[in-house]
């Protein structure tokens, strides 16, 4: 599903899907599963440096143009130029680094496999006979 954010005057169309996600972790060499890990548990970043939030912030405007059919208003020529869309529209930082953890959990199903785990635990206390 397609988002938008705004960035000064613009609505811009973001999306976070497999095909970002793709060339996001190519491109930094990380799995699917570290990229997650990067992002601490209530969505702030831990460790990403600010070369891959511009590129979170880059391919996921791209897709979001591309899905959008805007390809040919994608406003930024390169990563860089989305470090200076941070500068432009405070907050966005937090709003893209959100966006990215909800799309990874709903394709995982992170928060269903928490909450299942979790319940297993449980089930498992509960079964265990005392000694």
């Amino acid at each position: 599903m397609t988002h938008e954010i705004q960035v000064g005057d613009e609505q811009l169309p973001i999306l976070f899907s497999m095909r970002a996600i793709h060339h996001f972790c190519t491109k930094h060499r990380v799995t699917v599963g570290q990229s997650f890990n990067m992002l601490g548990s209530d969505g702030e970043v831990m460790s990403m440096s600010y070369m891959q939030l511009a590129d979170l912030l880059y391919f996921g405007l791209k897709e979001g143009h591309r899905v959008s059919g805007k390809e040919g208003k994608f406003p930024l020529k390169d990563s860089d130029e989305a470090l200076d869309l941070f500068d432009r529209q405070p907050g966005l930082l937090k709003q893209v680094v959100e966006l990215y953890s909800a799309a990874l959990s709903q394709k995982w199903g992170v928060e269903k496999n928490d909450q299942a785990l979790e319940s297993q635990r449980s089930e498992k206390t509960k079964a265990k006979p005392k000694s």
